[in-house]
């Protein structure tokens, strides 16, 4: 490299001075090996299922954080960046950037590999052991096989007409004509842990770098790879010791690398601890920190023209010809790794509230605007000190005002006041134990303290009710948003605020949760305790009246306001609600009791559950159906979910991104798919379609469907399955001498009727 890196472009610290480097051990030419182990290669042997067929989930859109990059692949004028929320393609040629993410696509968004092989099609691994190609003329395919095996794919390599995949639990050798895997590794020679991190190929050897060492498998030119015994851990040779994270072909031999390295331009370059990238010139080290945030994860030279360099703060760099030293790129899209909260405004834009655990908050921490095109960012790194600090944890309280603002409140910094259509952010400041000076802040100007808000609630009135966690002088505020709070006017009505729960028996540390319903009774639970009031329109003035103190109401996650104006609370006890005109609390059902959130809309609730999905729960017929993994949840831990009437949808918050489940214009029932069979056009000897049987979508739950030729006689009857929570879908596989001719699908009951042609 010409010069060190001019960190001033990217705004980040100066070079270290120094640090510690050793030589390669294999190398043919001169190169240096900064704080890297070297070793030589290894590999692994395991029984995967059969792949399946490709994946789609028709009514599922998933929505993961691109923020982390695991990988890169450049060709011709395309670089392919695989990242935790899904796949950049990036255009080298004019220097734009797409992006897909669409859990339609891409049933599990982390993508962790890519390759290419001779035919062109791009392949790409995940996370959750999916393998999705990506054929040269934009089509996607899914396949399940790893992902049922409980395998997580962390390497691709082409080679020979297969698909060579490293995964956590062994390495696999996979057809992608066929897609399905071939040659399978649980255990690799003496290793205790069959994990792979890299594949390389070299000469006629094929090298796997591997978490205790590198495992060889040579003279693959006498005996091709598809021939070896991959159940035999013993064809494995191996060297070295400990991890493997990178291979670099150093000039007539390959060296390994324990930390993401590559050779760029004649000099090694390597990432090492705290965001710094790391290379030496002559006897100088150099060593900036180019990434603030996080660290640098994937490293790789496009043919000596640049340098790329992945991160996991959202973005990536290139350094080359003709560019700045360092060349910053941001991915876009969401980027919260874990939302805490989803609720969803009255106009259907869906807001996402942050969950972040100090010291890991990063610049893209923050509330997250989705209008159903473009996510915006409410943060900090957006707005400046008119939004002010995240916070510690999480995010969990929120509420609308009648303006279309909403009001989110933090553990820690305070709360926040966002009117989208003003694009203003200003804050709330409550603080805590005897902070009495409460205040709006605009400008970042003013008194700001630690405050933390579990709970945010707004009247039919016009009020705004703020819980204050640990506050010795009332865990409960009433504010008029109207008008700027005065901390010590003692007329309660010109203050604009009064604090509530100064007593006992009402005091209590925390509120954590909120709800008004349509009579305009207020619920606050805190402390296992619920509280029930009410105003008479003017609180500052007036007070409140206190219907009713729940002293024992148990522990609970979540509640909500249904239609039917009563309130639905669930927690270990199960679901119980109190209903409109009511102080009695009822069991709904005792038996769901790891619930975490709660929805209820038009007689349905929609329950998520901390390792069950969610639950879909019929009021009226008692009825409960799931929507979890198997129908394209990316995961089954639920922190939030939220209804938005106006456009059919349920958003549903996970451990592993958001989820959109169209769910139609009523909480009751999705509009039916109709009844369709595919292919339609289908040849029993296999020689002319794509898919391994006929699939019959849109049928109704407990049917069948018989297949008749046109002289009337019974060919097949297939049952239907469960898909989703508004199809069921049957599949029906036509035996090898079946008849060429037309054929008549029948749905029972009902008498739905549709065409097949087999072919010979």
């Amino acid at each position: 490299m010409r010069s060190g890196v001019r960190v001033n472009y990217i705004n980040m610290s100066v070079f270290l001075n120094t640090i510690n480097i050793e030589e390669t051990i294999v190398k043919r030419r001169k190169a240096t090996s900064i704080a890297a182990t070297i070793l030589v290669l290894s590999f692994v042997v395991g029984v995967v299922a059969p792949a399946a067929a490709p994946v789609a989930f028709e009514n599922v859109s998933n929505y993961a954080s691109p923020v982390t990059v695991n990988a890169f692949l450049q060709w011709g004028d395309t670089l392919w960046v695989a990242t935790s929320g899904g796949l950049v393609m990036h255009n080298l040629a004019d220097d734009t950037k797409s992006f897909v993410g669409s859990g339609q696509i891409f049933p599990d968004l982390n993508l962790t590999a890519l390759c290419r092989d001779e035919a062109g099609n791009i392949w790409i691994g995940s996370r959750k052991g999916y393998i999705y190609k990506r054929s040269p003329r934009g089509q996607y395919a899914s396949f399940s096989a790893y992902k049922l095996a409980g395998w997580s794919v962390t390497s691709l390599y082409a080679y020979d007409g297969v698909v060579v995949v490293g995964a956590d639990m062994g390495v696999s050798l996979f057809d992608p004509v066929k897609g399905v895997a071939v040659r399978n590794a649980t255990a690799i020679a003496r290793f205790s842990a069959p994990s792979v991190n890299v594949i390389e190929v070299s000469g006629d050897t094929l090298f796997l770098g591997c978490g205790e060492g590198v495992a060889f498998l040579d003279d693959l030119s006498a005996l091709p790879l598809a021939r070896r015994n991959f159940y035999d851990p013993g064809i494995w040779k191996t060297k070295g010791s400990g991890p493997v994270r990178s291979f670099v072909d150093i000039g007539g031999g390959l060296a390994a690398y324990s930390k993401p390295t590559t050779f760029f331009r004649g000099t090694l370059y390597a990432a090492d601890t705290g965001g710094r990238l790391t290379w030496a010139e002559g006897n100088a080290v150099h060593a900036p920190r180019i990434v603030s945030e996080g660290a640098i994860t994937a490293l790789y030279n496009e043919g000596d023209k640049r340098l790329w360099i992945g991160t996991e703060a959202k973005y990536y760099y290139s350094l080359g010809d003709g560019e700045p030293p360092l060349r910053q790129y941001t991915i876009d899209g969401y980027s919260l790794k874990r939302a805490s909260r989803v609720v969803v405004a009255p106009n259907g834009d869906l807001w996402a509230l942050p969950s972040a655990s100090h010291p890991n908050i990063f610049w893209y921490h923050g509330v997250h605007r989705f209008d159903g095109n473009v996510w915006r960012l409410y943060g900090n790194n957006t707005f400046g000190e008119d939004f002010g600090y995240v916070g510690d944890y999480g995010a969990f309280g929120a509420a609308f005002w009648k303006d279309g603002s909403i009001w989110v409140g933090t553990w820690g910094g305070n709360v926040k006041h966002i009117d989208p259509v003003k694009n203003t952010v200003g804050q709330f400041i409550v603080g805590y134990g005897d902070f009495v000076s409460i205040s709006y802040l605009r400008n970042g100007l003013g008194e700001n303290v630690w405050g933390r808000c579990d709970a945010v609630a707004a009247d039919s009135s016009g009020y705004i009710w703020i819980s204050v966690f640990d506050s010795y002088v009332g865990s409960l505020i009433c504010y008029d948003p109207r008008y700027d709070p005065v901390p010590y006017e003692t007329n309660r009505t010109k203050a604009r605020f009064r604090r509530f729960f100064t007593e006992l028996p009402l005091k209590t540390t925390n509120i954590d949760l909120l709800a008004v319903n349509g009579e305009g009774r207020i619920f606050a639970y805190g402390g296992n305790r619920l509280a029930v009031f009410r105003h008479n329109g003017n609180p500052l003035a007036d007070s409140i009246r206190v219907d009713t103190l729940y002293e024992a109401v148990g522990t609970l996650k979540a509640m909500d306001v249904g239609q039917d104006g009563a309130l639905y609370m669930v927690g270990s006890a199960g679901v119980k609600r109190i209903p409109v005109g009511a102080l009695t609390v009822e069991t709904v059902d005792n038996t769901i009791n790891t619930a975490t959130c709660v929805a209820a809309v038009d007689g349905v609730l929609w329950i998520g559950t901390g390792v069950g999905g969610v639950i879909r729960y019929d009021l009226s017929s008692k009825e409960t159906r799931r929507i979890d993994e198997t129908t394209g949840l990316p995961s089954n831990s639920i922190a939030s979910v939220a209804v938005d009437k106006k456009n059919g949808r349920l958003w549903v918050a996970t451990d592993e991104g958001i989820s959109m489940i169209s769910i139609g214009n009523s909480g009751k029932t999705a509009a039916k798919p109709p009844l369709r069979a595919v292919p339609n056009l289908y040849s029993a000897s296999g020689s002319a379609q794509g898919a391994s049987q006929i699939t019959f979508y849109g049928l109704k739950p407990k049917s069948s469907v018989s297949v008749y030729a046109v002289n009337g006689a019974l060919t097949a009857k297939v049952e239907a399955r469960y898909h989703t929570d508004t199809e069921w879908r049957a599949g029906w596989t036509p035996k090898r001498n079946t008849v060429p001719g037309t054929y008549i699908a029948v749905v029972k009951p009902g008498g739905e009727r549709t065409k097949i042609i087999i072919k010979p």
